[in-house]
């Protein structure tokens, strides 16, 4: 079967496509599943979890979902910002208690035979410590791990404050999961949005409409997005897949760089409609979407644009920025072409 070939799978009354990279991977889960035994047999060898790893897009998620569907064990899944925040409010509860994450671990995670930790990553130095106590005591309760990240678990909290303190944490995970990388092209959903086509969709309820019906309750209308400790409104959002941006209202609010950069390390994809002529009154406007433009350019961050009325071209009218705005034209119209997607 060939890297451009597909596979699909039925999961939740949907037909799911994968690919090659992605079907293989799914085998070597499925070989290593945890199996269903009545009780805890501790003289058999215990079987590894998995860490599947990989870029933005690739599947990662939609693999796991595929495999937990196919289990007939009890599990957990978790995504990490959720299971995070989930501890913190059970440890105000603990407060003062002796060894509150073993009693947590007790109380609310002992009972299920695997453990799904979706989006694994690690920001700081008390979370890096609470994740490692409460993996050591998954591990000591036989419980097994899965997890998917942007990064191998050796990359997990690099140049981190004091992230020696962590290192244990990520021997523990090596040593009780199979790392798996997730390689190649598109997952199925890439594939779908590349080939839609800007021109169908004649308002902002018509891009509404398509990503509710893509993404169900994943997607997150009229949400507010938080980059560097400020709060701006968005049209909606898929956590890790996609950003919905209004021309008119993101751009006029004093975003910058590191907005931008933000945003592509969030999402695979923007969609971006809502534009308005600028001219040289409104130049601020123009300026901070040419910036936005030359950083999601140059971090191959994949883009669609519904121009609607307005043709591209003439989004600026001024004379000020003429040079600037001749460069992100180019760009605009190097993004829209189809190609750019396969190349990306």
């Amino acid at each position: 079967m060939s890297d451009k070939q597909t596979i699909t799978y039925k999961i939740k009354n949907q037909d799911i496509e994968l690919n090659t990279y992605q079907a293989e991977l799914l085998k070597k889960l499925q070989d290593g599943a945890p199996k269903n035994f009545l009780f805890k047999n501790y003289f058999i060898k215990k079987q590894k979890g998995a860490y599947l790893y990989g870029k933005v897009g690739r599947g990662k998620t939609l693999l796991m979902d595929i495999f937990l569907d196919g289990l007939n064990i009890s599990y957990k899944k978790f995504h990490y910002i959720d299971l995070m925040q989930e501890i913190h409010k059970l440890l105000e509860k603990e407060k003062g208690t002796k060894n509150p994450i073993k009693k947590i671990f007790d109380k609310y995670f002992s009972n299920f035979r695997l453990i799904f930790i979706d989006e694994f990553q690690v920001e700081d130095i008390a979370d890096a410590m609470i994740l490692g106590d409460l993996l050591m005591y998954a591990i000591k309760n036989n419980t097994y791990l899965y997890f998917t990240s942007n990064a191998k678990p050796s990359e997990l909290y690099k140049n981190g404050l004091q992230r020696q303190k962590f290192l244990p944490c990520i021997d523990l995970i090596e040593a009780n999961t199979n790392v798996m990388s997730l390689k190649g092209g598109f997952d199925y959903r890439s594939r779908n949005i590349a080939e839609i086509k800007e021109s169908f969709f004649e308002t902002s309820n018509d891009i509404n409409e398509f990503l509710r019906k893509k993404y169900g309750k994943s997607f997150a209308f009229n949400s507010n997005y938080f980059s560097n400790n400020r709060n701006f409104q968005i049209s909606g959002f898929v956590p890790n897949e996609l950003v919905w941006l209004s021309f008119k209202d993101f751009f006029s609010k004093p975003t910058g760089s590191k907005d931008y950069i933000k945003i592509c390390m969030d999402f695979e994809w923007v969609f971006i409609d809502d534009f308005n002529i600028c001219d040289d009154d409104n130049n601020d406007v123009i300026r901070r979407f040419i910036s936005f433009i030359d950083i999601i350019y140059k971090e191959e961050m994949k883009c669609k644009f519904f121009f609607n009325s307005i043709k591209p071209e003439s989004l600026y009218k001024g004379e000020k920025l003429q040079d600037l705005w001749a460069r992100c034209y180019s760009r605009i119209i190097e993004m829209m072409d189809k190609d750019f997607f396969v190349k990306n």
